[in-house]
């Protein structure tokens, strides 16, 4: 066996005046799929999961997704699809629709109508405006939501606990 000087640390290949047309097209649509899924990959890494923790189940994750869509876009709470996953996103789904409106104007603490769910029967703060009148428009979990006792209002905020979630509307 023998090796051949190629000379150019091309192997031997030829340089053709115009180029190769359809390996550069190829090159190009190689590079473009790898952006893609490079920003695809970050874009999934920045989740909007508040412990970053993702579910090793694919309907737990697809539900939370879900919710958070949902709760982003301002839909109304899915009483169907109200699994815990549904819920946790709705939950993180508003709260970033909070974050990215708040250069509107609005006044400080967030959103006229607010659903909030005390996760495990604990307590759980959600982001609202709450001067003036805050009532539960629609209870969504078995467990009772009675004002002092498992619902309550803070300075910025509506806060849940003993099982309690519901939608909260300011008047």
């Amino acid at each position: 066996m023998s090796a051949t000087n190629t000379g150019p640390i091309d192997c031997g290949q030829q340089a053709s005046s115009g180029g190769n047309s359809s390996s550069n097209a190829a090159a190009a649509i190689a590079v473009g799929a790898i952006a893609i899924l490079g920003v695809a990959a970050l874009e999934h890494k920045s989740h909007h999961h508040d412990d970053a923790q993702h579910d090793n189940s694919s309907g737990s994750e697809a539900d939370f997704e879900r919710g958070y869509r949902d709760g982003l876009y301002n839909q109304p709470y899915n009483a169907q699809r109200a699994s815990t996953d549904y819920g946790n996103g709705y939950s993180s789904g508003q709260k970033d629709r909070v974050q990215r409106t708040s250069y509107r104007g609005q006044s400080s603490g967030g959103a006229s109508e607010v659903t909030c769910e005390s996760t495990h029967g604990g307590r759980n703060e959600c982001d609202m405006n709450t001067a003036g009148s805050v009532r539960v428009v629609r209870q969504l979990s078995k467990a009772a939501c009675t004002e002092g006792v498992s619902w309550g209002l803070s300075r910025h905020s509506v806060w849940v606990d003993g099982g309690c979630r519901a939608v909260f509307r300011k008047d």
